[in-house]
């Protein structure tokens, strides 16, 4: 218990909500906020998903580091999302969303995760209260931008917000999962 505007206060937040938290800030920062259940981004390429090739052989763009502190970053979330993709992972078994959020990830900082390798996911659905939505969309723009036909200015800032994504806001949400798992009655 602590005390909080002079009463005491039970203090209950979950680490993996904190992320999403700061993540959708950080988005709504970057692109600003609409007041639309669905975001039109989203909704673009989900239309036009059929139209690209997303074969594991198939080119997409990956993210590049050039300085000392993001390639000591990369390289900490690299070891961690394969360690958690690997088979033999006591980590944590991740499905759906989660699977397909450290995939891309791993996929984009330029190593094929193991297991299945690469694989591209159809998009799902696209409304805002999907909290992984901004995660995994995101990825999907910025790996293949040159098919999406985006303008540099909205490349350089989806750059900026998968590489918070696969360098801090994936390794950490993942993180808490496993933790909050480990406590978890069997």
């Amino acid at each position: 218990m602590e005390v909080f505007l002079d009463r005491r206060v039970l203090w209950l937040a979950c680490r993996h909500h904190v992320c999403e938290l700061v993540q959708s800030a950080l988005w709504i920062f970057l692109f600003t906020d609409d007041q639309a259940p669905d975001n039109a981004a989203y909704q673009a390429i989900k239309d036009v998903w059929q139209d690209l090739d997303t074969s594991p052989a198939a080119p997409f763009k990956k993210l590049v580091f050039r300085l000392p502190v993001l390639l000591e970053l990369k390289n900490e979330a690299v070891e961690y999302l394969t360690q958690v993709l690997s088979e033999n992972s006591s980590q944590v078994i991740l499905r759906d969303d989660y699977d397909e959020l450290a995939r891309t990830s791993l996929s984009l900082l330029g190593v094929v995760p193991p297991g299945e390798g690469i694989k591209w996911m159809k998009p799902g659905a696209c409304h805002k209260a999907r909290f992984m939505a901004n995660a995994i969309f995101s990825n999907k723009m910025l790996a293949f931008q040159v098919a999406l036909e985006y303008d540099r200015s909205t490349v350089s800032t989806l750059r900026r917000f998968v590489l918070f994504n696969c360098l801090l806001y994936v390794p950490q949400s993942h993180t808490s999962l496993r933790q909050g798992s480990e406590r978890m009655p069997q």
